[in-house]
């Protein structure tokens, strides 16, 4: 007999199974009517771009029951073709997935047997794997579910019209489409994030940012320009092929969030990936999210907390006398791994434009 203890940790991991492989719907209600593709459709965080090959034949979003009637499993609008000719359907995502499905009506009326469609999974340019679905019972304009699941990551699938029903009838090489489900890969996990500054001739000094719990305190200047730079450490050799790369996804405070620089890339070094930040604004927490990272065979979306507080050099969320006396108390010492936080200007010195700096900042906080 199961002690209640085993019973307990076989449901806690069928229950983070589960949470792992959440799927998400597109069900196109929520899209442009009438709309011709290309189109972008965000769901739950997930963007799907959808787009046609060849471009002039095209697809739409129409009502399900354009054609008088509504195949089965078909509700409120869905992709509709624009044409009689054969013509791909391609999706796009804006993260990694393991499994996609949409459901499918061919043009078909009361014919023997149905035709054969094909979906096809790609990371970037290079192939994933492929799946066929044939309906095995036919019919006019019959439905069925064309789905592939995958050990490796991919980013975007092509549903192709792949065979004619082989007993002919009346067909035609076209379809209706409604329902993408998709399941996003897990995130690789996360060794290290921190933000990194140069200070002059000692060399690099990394404040922690923290995956989970309170966010990190960045507490150095980031020049005229906003300048920072986050560097994230993972456990092999990384990719990322997001689009884009990174964004700030979240940021809360009184002036603008910034975002990934210019003037810079994201630079990918073997398990490190190296993010440059600009324009980001004083007292705020931001939420820095890579796209589409790979490592081994889990790939997902990242996600790093960070706030930002010019002067906050105990990291308690406010900037007061205590800093400021910190900061007194360690002017004209060398920089070392426990104080250089107070050299708030990445100068490489702790002097009196330090202690000046934080005394500007004197009475903020983190939001």
């Amino acid at each position: 007999m199961k002690t209640l203890l085993a019973i307990l940790a076989a449901a806690l991991g069928f229950y983070a199974s589960q949470t792992k492989a959440q799927s998400v719907l597109f069900d196109f209600d929520n899209a442009p009517l009438h709309s011709p593709f290309p189109i972008d459709l965000t769901v739950s965080g997930i963007t799907a771009h959808f787009s046609a090959n060849p471009a002039y034949y095209n697809y739409s979003i129409q009502r399900a029951d354009a054609l008088g009637f509504t195949p089965q499993g078909f509700a409120g609008y869905c992709i509709y073709p624009s044409t009689v000719y054969l013509c791909d359907l391609l999706i796009a995502f804006n993260q990694p997935m393991t499994a996609a499905s949409i459901l499918y009506a061919p043009e078909e009326y009361a014919t023997d047997s149905s035709c054969r469609m094909r979906i096809t999974a790609y990371m970037g340019g290079t192939f994933i794997g492929t799946a066929t679905y044939t309906i095995p019972v036919p019919g006019t304009w019959p439905t069925g579910t064309l789905a592939i699941t995958t050990a490796q990551p991919f980013n975007n699938v092509v549903i192709h019209y792949d065979a004619p029903p082989p007993t002919g009838g009346d067909y035609g090489p076209i379809f209706m489409a409604d329902n993408l489900q998709v399941t996003p890969a897990g995130a690789p996990t996360v060794l290290s994030a921190v933000s990194r500054k140069n200070h002059g001739a000692t060399g690099a000094f990394d404040v922690i940012l923290p995956m989970t719990g309170t966010p990190g305190i960045e507490c150095r200047t980031g020049g005229a320009a906003g300048d920072y730079q986050v560097v994230v450490a993972f456990g092999g050799a990384v990719t990322v092929n997001g689009t884009p790369q990174a964004q700030i996804t979240l940021g809360i405070g009184d002036i603008g969030t910034g975002g990934v620089s210019n003037g810079g890339v994201v630079t990918v070094s073997g398990s490190t990936v190296t993010i440059p930040l600009t324009n980001l604004a004083n007292a705020q927490t931001i939420e820095l999210t890579l796209f589409g990272v790979t490592v081994g065979g889990t790939s997902g979306n990242v996600t790093v907390p960070m706030s930002i507080l010019i002067g906050d050099i105990n990291g308690n969320g406010a900037v007061n006398a205590t800093d400021v006396a910190q900061t007194k108390s360690q002017s004209g010492q060398l920089l070392t791994a426990t104080n250089f936080r107070s050299d708030v200007n990445a100068t490489g010195n702790i002097d009196a434009t330090d202690i000046a700096i934080v005394k500007l900042h004197v009475g903020t906080a983190r939001p």
